[in-house]
């Protein structure tokens, strides 16, 4: 059975984040190779929607279309949004068949990233690292995978990590309020869109000894871990 993947993303009114994303999307195709056919879709946005991008999979003969999510959590666009676009999918091809790979932070692999990236600019021991996400009011699981993800982290650098979201419970202003000692804040986003630009803001403008480290960024050992992820689907 002939598969193919379809890399499913938020979509961003910055459209060099979205340049981003489809660079993300290109390098993928070349490291699992071109034989696989392989499909980009924005979630919001009139530019390349679901249904055209399995249409394109399908008129390529795939029969088993991988769906990877360049999301971090399992919230509405996951848990909601992307179901309902392939239910109304299989209504015009009913045979297609769909494997859906988990969000980002929810596969192993996350925390050894994370860690890697934040070795990169931590040289501290002494400070409080807060992990700092969007957050929903809708899906507490969503701090307890951060929550999850924190401890993991402290376990490997030996530092205190703590959470705390842009909405929702643990609102990050009071967290840093709390907080005596030296700050590092990490924003858990994929890109440097516009939430990271206003919480960079923020964050100096109240907290101006705070350090503020890049987000993910989409780095490139995201890639090698979605790719051991769709191997095993291949």
């Amino acid at each position: 059975m002939k598969s193919g993947i379809l890399y499913i993303s938020h979509g961003s009114r910055v459209a060099q984040n979205n340049e981003k994303v489809s660079q993300f999307a290109s390098d993928m195709l070349v490291k699992i190779g071109i034989e696989t056919p392989q499909q980009l879709a924005f979630l919001e946005g009139e530019n390349h929607p679901i249904s055209a991008g399995i249409q394109d999979l399908v008129q390529k003969g795939v029969k088993k279309i991988i769906v990877v999510p360049l999301l971090l959590f399992t919230a509405t666009h996951v848990g909601v949004d992307i179901p309902n676009a392939l239910t109304e999918v299989k209504k015009v091809w009913p045979k297609l068949q769909f494997v859906t790979l988990p969000p980002i932070a929810e596969i192993n692999g996350i925390v050894d990233v994370l860690v890697e990236r934040i070795c990169m600019d931590v040289h501290t021991e002494k400070a409080t690292l807060f992990l700092i996400a969007h957050g929903s009011s809708k899906y507490p699981e969503i701090i307890e995978k951060l929550d999850e993800i924190c401890q993991n982290v402290n376990g490997q650098l030996g530092i205190e990590v703590k959470s705390a979201f842009l909405h929702g419970k643990r609102p990050y202003k009071r967290a840093l309020r709390q907080e005596n000692g030296e700050i590092i804040v990490f924003p858990f986003f994929l890109l440097d869109g516009l939430l990271v630009s206003n919480l960079k803001e923020e964050v100096e403008e109240a907290f101006p000894e705070a350090t503020i480290l890049p987000s993910f960024n989409l780095d490139d050992r995201l890639k090698e871990m979605l790719i051991a992820e769709i191997r095993k689907e291949l």
